[in-house]
């Protein structure tokens, strides 16, 4: 059995090793927002370039550059980082750039994880009259692809050996207290004393090689990362990031451990038992302090809400250290106890070790999956992330080794042990029971450490978070994707604003003016925005909106300088006309599609604090029903509290899980409620199709692209839906169909019913919609 143990922990390092994927593998700095924005289309320069990343930014290994089309650099100054916000940089652009193609090109150094990334986004600046300017393109760029942050075997067998060695170490260390320290006033007699001073002495001699051990990887630790920044020369650079100061940390703690346990020994060697139990609680709280400063580094740090996260992480690494490395000592004990011992005082020891040690595993199990799953809560943006981002491959396979654990910590804890226990109180036999408990506490151990190396090689990977974030930004960079809209009354008007992207930085605006139905649009003479920020010291803003057309005025600019809730006045003055204005609440997001919430914010991508406490009051529950009340020898007093808690505990944790079901049927109710309500059914596409070539080709043209027969006669062109469906939502163009469009389109509201209007959507979407125009269908 112990064969087969090691035979599996080596398929799973070689199974880990072998789906590691070639190539270029995107880091943990990854680019989500920008302003231009990706492959933008500038009418006017602006002053500087900016660019946000999903982790903070070391300022001396990071830089932004701009290159015109001969490759040459025209960016002005140094590289500047926002004092707000560790994660965005900047550069200055000179004022006489002439219209061309540029690129900027970014490299960072993630002071989270220490990657060293590059990348570049290009952006043109059109002509005055809007047209391709004229010169050079740089080659050589393969824009949008990360270069860099790729695992190497070096980190990835560092980060391994570092996590293993946590773990014996912590899992050690709440062995002897927990476990052989608490047990020993049920021993009696001079071979139960040398049992429980043998078992003793295995666990320091156990920890302190350990920490021998961490403190060796941790020096190669060192090298590889000062390797990856460019060579030896980089530790001073490697010891500056926020990485290298948790380093430092770490090592402290190692020695600062390492002398709890040296005078343990000492202490309990001379017989003085309280002090030496005081140094050994020292030694676990170092322990614990390495622990939480791994979890620091991790992924769990880069987040919204990082506080917690980092919390949920730590917990984790605690569940699985004191589950892992208790394992490993359970498995010594029976192995050494199989030397010289009486069978009749063998039973006795195991007996006492066996139950508190299932007491702490089950919590520890308990713990380990709650946090797991939360801990992936927080880094998948969606299910499907499992099976399509890098993270969730890995993620995925780290899952299907943990039911194989299942499924031998199930047979250990629930036949095996409680079997033991049962032997050991008859006083007699299960030598052969013992032996195959062993072999398989062995197994556990082994696939344990195999999950511990696919972890480690799941943190060289970008979440899914942060690979959504990126995949976003690229999308909603390269597509016409709106970012915000809505329609507000303005007297007797109604006015629509769309804004694109809606992000702090460089915006579009859109305003579309709607009379009444049969009724003229007065001349407008001027349409102002004025731009009210949620925090009153920055002041407002204002901008004069170009006329494009009769009902539609458009602005461009960086209007929105923060995140937050905006609130924009739209100012309509008419020829002979009293003025009018409508208002709109605009919830500007942050610069880039990752949240820039406070530490102490919800992590999740999903749910709510509602659904923290339903969780966290059921893990609670059953923590103290299958863990602490377990525990033996509970005096009366503090068996009723805990029975007491335990009740409360599920009973809170239900009673809020009706609490968020109901939230969520209302939360669907709604939603179904709202948007187009007509199905875009394969049945519903045709009757629409139908009905646009009988009523909108005319001036529209049978392909939507505003080349009907009629179109050449009408003073303002018509709409070329392949430009404007991917721009507006199905509520924006169902009112100018009801309502027309002043003096550029009449109203359909009479002729068509309501529910044909919405068939004509349908196929306007399967036609010319986002969807259909990145499949390829939109020529």
């Amino acid at each position: 059995m112990v064969r087969i143990a090691i035979l599996v922990s080596m398929a799973l390092m070689v199974g880990g090793l072998a789906v590691w994927p070639s190539g270029t593998v995107q880091g943990h700095a990854l680019l989500v927002s920008s302003d231009p924005a990706v492959d933008a289309r500038l009418l006017d320069l602006p002053s500087q370039v900016t660019a946000s990343f999903s982790e903070a930014l070391d300022a001396d290994l990071s830089s932004l550059h701009v290159l015109d089309g001969s490759g040459d650099r025209v960016d002005v100054g140094t590289t500047s980082f926002s004092d707000t916000d560790p994660r965005k940089m900047s550069v200055g652009l000179g004022p006489d750039l002439s219209p061309g193609y540029y690129i900027v090109v970014w490299e960072t150094l993630s002071t989270i994880d220490g990657h060293l990334l590059k990348g570049s986004f290009p952006f043109t600046l059109l002509n005055a009259d809007g047209s391709e300017p004229v010169g050079p393109r740089l080659s050589g760029f393969d824009t949008g692809t990360v270069i860099g942050g790729e695992p190497t075997a070096g980190t990835v067998i560092t980060k391994w050996l570092i996590l293993a060695g946590s773990a014996i170490l912590v899992g050690s260390l709440v062995f002897v207290v927990a476990v052989v320290r608490s047990g020993k006033r049920h021993l009696a007699g001079d071979w139960e004393d040398r049992t429980h001073e043998a078992t003793h002495h295995r666990v320091f001699w156990t920890a302190g090689s350990t920490i021998v051990f961490l403190a060796l990887v941790g020096v190669i630790e060192l090298v590889v990362q000062s390797l990856q920044l460019g060579g030896l020369d980089k530790l001073a650079s490697a010891l500056n990031l926020v990485w290298g100061e948790r380093w430092i940390q770490r090592q402290a703690v190692l020695g600062g451990v390492a002398i709890s346990l040296v005078l343990g020994w000492l202490l309990w060697s001379r017989r003085s038992s309280v002090l030496a139990k005081a140094a050994l609680w020292t030694g676990l709280v170092g322990g614990l302090g390495y622990l939480i400063l791994l979890s620091m580094i991790s992924h769990a740090g880069s987040v919204p809400g990082s506080f917690w996260a980092v919390a949920s992480d730590f917990v984790h690494l605690l569940a699985a250290a004191v589950w892992v490395g208790m394992l490993l000592q359970l498995a010594l004990v029976f192995v050494w106890s199989r030397r010289g011992l009486a069978e009749k005082v063998r039973a006795r020891a195991l007996s006492i070790y066996l139950k508190r040690f299932s007491a702490i595993a089950a919590a520890s199990l308990i713990l380990l999956l709650a946090t797991g799953a939360a801990n992936a809560a927080v880094e998948l943006s969606r299910p499907e992330d499992l099976v399509v981002t890098t993270y969730g491959w890995f993620l995925t396979a780290k899952l299907a080794v943990i039911v194989s654990l299942l499924l031998v910590t199930s047979l250990n804890a629930l036949v095996l042990c409680p079997a033991l226990i049962v032997r050991a109180a008859e006083e007699g036999g299960g030598d052969r029971l013992r032996r195959l408990f062993t072999r398989l506490v062995v197994l556990e151990v082994s696939i344990a450490v195999g999950v511990l190396l696919i972890t480690a090689l799941l943190i060289q990977f970008p979440t899914a978070r942060q690979e959504a974030a990126a995949t976003e930004f690229e999308r909603v960079s390269t597509e016409a994707v709106l970012g915000f809209e809505e329609t507000q009354p303005a007297g007797e008007l109604n006015v629509s604003m769309s804004i694109s992207p809606n992000a702090v930085g460089t915006n579009s605006f859109q305003v579309f003016i709607f009379p009444p139905p049969g009724q003229d649009l007065a001349e407008v003479l001027r349409v102002r925005l004025r731009f009210k920020p949620p925090d009153p010291n920055l002041g407002p803003s204002e901008v004069i909106a170009e006329q494009e057309a009769p009902n539609f005025f458009r602005a461009v600019g960086s209007f929105f300088a923060r995140p937050g809730d905006w609130e924009v006045e739209v100012d309509l003055r008419r020829r002979e006309v009293d003025d009018v204005s409508a208002y709109f609440s605009v919830p500007v997001v942050g610069a880039g599609a990752v949240d820039r919430d406070g530490r102490f914010d919800l992590p999740l991508v999903a749910g709510s604090w509602a659904t923290v406490g339903v969780v966290g009051s059921l893990v609670g529950g059953l923590v103290l029903w299958v863990g602490v009340s377990r525990w033996p020898g509970l005096p009366r007093p503090v068996l009723r509290p805990l029975r007491v808690g335990r009740v409360a505990s599920t009973m809170v944790g239900l009673t809020l899980t009706v609490v968020v079901i109901a939230g969520l049927i209302e939360f669907v109710d709604d939603a179904a409620s709202s948007g187009n309500p007509v199905k875009p059914t394969s049945e519903s596409i045709a009757v629409g199709r139908s009905l646009f070539l009988r009523n909108c080709s005319v001036c529209h043209g049978d392909t939507g692209r505003g080349d009907g027969p009629l179109a050449a006669t009408l003073d303002v062109p018509p709409t070329d839906f392949r430009v404007h469906i991917p721009f507006h939502s199905d509520e924006f163009f169902f009112l100018v169909m009801t309502n027309g469009f002043g003096n550029v389109m009449p109203s359909f509201g009479e002729q068509l019913s309501e529910e044909e209007r919405w068939h004509i959507l349908n196929f306007l979407q399967s036609e010319f919609g986002i969807d259909a125009q990145t499949s390829g269908e939109v020529e």
